[in-house]
């Protein structure tokens, strides 16, 4: 009889111990789900308003876009521009654009043939010059890169924006 007593008991700490598991998982899925939506998206940037085809140190137009995956306070967007060579924007001692809340930013910078921005760690420190774009990894946390448009595609692009 005790072992008896003893098989009935050890089926009731099993079915216990299953009823606890079944009802325990979906609950332990539902609290891991928030924490897995909650990480950023991969680290992006995109250049959405693309100054047009030009050269020279007088004239400025703006360059504007969007990032994502990051904490907008803490990393900031650096502009390369390409003539003969790629040249930090809009000067060398104040290479730094800031995003805002909404993951937007823009700043004016000199003309060139084609233009890079580069979405970066707060310690990247950007050459005034470089024949060579910088490559994703490290400090750069991604580098998205557009052919100037002409004026034409320019001013459809602007007419655009203000309808």
């Amino acid at each position: 009889m005790r072992h008896q007593s003893e098989v009935i008991a050890s089926w009731k700490r099993w079915l216990m111990i299953a009823a606890m598991v079944t009802v325990t998982l979906p609950v332990a899925g539902r609290i891991r789900q928030p924490a897995a939506e909650g990480h950023p998206s991969e680290p992006a940037i995109q250049i959405t308003v693309i100054p047009p085809k030009g050269g020279g140190p007088d004239r400025l137009e703006t360059i504007a876009g969007t990032a994502g995956g990051v904490d907008f306070k803490e990393h900031s967007v650096v502009i390369f521009c390409r003539t003969n060579t790629w040249y930090v924007q809009p000067f060398a001692d104040s290479p730094y654009t800031s995003i805002d809340e909404r993951g937007k930013w823009q700043t004016e910078i000199h003309l060139g043939l084609e233009y890079a921005a580069l979405l970066v760690k707060p310690s990247y420190k950007p050459p005034a010059t470089t024949n060579m774009l910088p490559a994703v990894g490290g400090l750069v946390l991604a580098v998205a890169r557009v052919p100037a448009k002409t004026q034409s595609e320019r001013r459809a692009e602007l007419r655009k924006l203000l309808s």
